[in-house]
């Protein structure tokens, strides 16, 4: 069983200190930053790109199939190819629409 499923089958019996655990906050992070600038960089090269959470479902088995051993781990999956059609870039929103400063 994934922790995730661990945490789901727990349910409100989860502690905070097993939420923590579960974080992984400064990889995790990393990680996010640097995907963020792949999917830009992937774009901006013509590709289409889409980052899925769903396959952690299954790390485990994964990272087996794909021979992942520790101190490595995967925490993401990146898809990225040619759109099957062109896509337009959208009209960008007002920052002031995005964004509030609380003073």
């Amino acid at each position: 069983m994934s922790e995730y499923e661990t945490v789901l089958e727990k349910g409100v019996e989860l502690t905070h200190d097993e939420v923590n655990q579960l974080r992984n906050s400064p990889d995790l992070q990393s990680a996010g930053a640097c995907i963020q600038n792949l999917l830009l960089a992937a774009v901006d090269l013509g590709y289409g790109a889409c980052w899925m959470s769903a396959p952690m479902m299954a790390r485990k088995e994964l990272e087996a199939l794909l021979d992942i051993t520790e101190p490595l781990k995967l925490v993401s999956f990146v898809a990225v190819g040619r759109p099957a059609k062109v896509v337009l870039p959208r009209d960008k929103k007002p920052i002031d629409e995005m964004f509030r400063i609380i003073a």
